[in-house]
């Protein structure tokens, strides 16, 4: 029974519209485009992200570095990520050869002199954020790709409402004409006027 009530529009019916038969198919195309393209967007996006982290650890490499001077004292209300590092002045030596100076964050309680490991952009020679590894790029490349996915989704939903919307306000100007010719005969017949 609910397979007829869902199929009502595809089938003959002396009650059906031209608007329910378009709305039918407005439904079908939504329906298509979110899958089709929801998928297509989201493989498209997680897959991207994913190599654009995996890219990154190739470009970065962690160095032995000296530190330079004493390492600030954290600001008070450092967020708790921070509060095990502090920031201070190192130097390394380039794959080139050349010395490097530069402000990194590294393990609380280091002095000046001391050797701390720093990750590094090979090809800029500056400070970098440690790469993400295998399970973290995979994560935020499936994140990616399901937040991709709901946008897609989302809009073919919006489209289908949008389009309902405009399809109703149509029939609701066809009922009225129709009951502006007919209502008045309607009255009269039944003995309302």
């Amino acid at each position: 029974m609910k397979t007829r009530l869902l199929m009502w529009r595809w089938r003959s019916n002396p009650l059906r519209r031209r608007s329910d038969v378009l709305e039918a198919w407005i439904v079908l195309a939504a329906a298509l485009f979110a899958v089709v393209a929801g998928g297509s967007a989201g493989i498209a996006a997680g897959s991207g992200v994913h190599d654009y982290l995996l890219a990154q650890a190739k470009d970065r490499r962690q160095v032995g570095a000296v530190l330079v001077g004493d390492p600030e004292t954290s600001r008070p209300g450092a967020d708790e990520v921070h509060r095990s590092r502090e920031r201070a002045t190192v130097r390394w030596t380039a794959a080139d050869g050349s010395e490097v100076t530069a402000t990194a964050r590294v393990p609380r309680g280091l002095r000046e002199g001391d050797r701390a490991r720093v990750w590094t952009d090979t090809a800029r020679q500056r400070i970098a954020t440690p790469p993400p590894g295998a399970f973290d790029a995979g994560l935020q490349g499936v994140l990616a790709g399901v937040s991709s996915a709901a946008v897609i989704v989302a809009l073919a939903w919006l489209a289908r409402r949008v389009a309902g919307v405009r399809l109703d306000r149509a029939r609701l100007r066809t009922w009225e004409c129709e009951w502006a010719r007919v209502g008045p005969e309607w009255r009269r017949k039944r003995g309302t006027w």
